[in-house]
């Protein structure tokens, strides 16, 4: 007789939106990476090329609005987690806590970066 039961709906739930939070967490970053200033590096000025010196203002308006599916994604699941743990001491959610601290430094650099100037 099988005794193992599939996992339930929080459970599924839980698991696709945390792995949702994450993708969008690399996208954002993705995002963040294309519309950042070049780089200025000594081989570039040698060849004078050129490069772009601003942010590239169309896909930076997507900035914000990841950072808070990816912050909402996040928080739903800090509040399913606990409730659907196995065993008391599962509610560690280091991967959460990365991700929230990298939710915060993609904030700062964004405010910093782009509202500063």
């Amino acid at each position: 007789m099988e005794r193992r039961k599939k996992p339930d709906f929080w459970i599924l739930l839980s698991r696709t939106v945390a792995v949702a939070s994450w993708v969008s967490l690399f996208v954002l970053q993705c995002i963040v990476w294309i519309t950042r200033p070049e780089m200025s590096t000594g081989a570039i000025r040698y060849k004078h090329l050129p490069i772009r010196e601003e942010w590239q203002t169309p896909t930076v308006e997507w900035i914000p609005i990841l950072l808070v599916v990816c912050a909402l994604l996040t928080l739903i699941e800090f509040i399913i987690r606990p409730f659907r743990a196995r065993r008391r001491t599962d509610a560690g959610q280091f991967h959460l806590w990365t991700m929230f601290i990298l939710i915060v430094a993609t904030t700062a650099l964004y405010f910093s970066q782009i509202y500063v100037r």
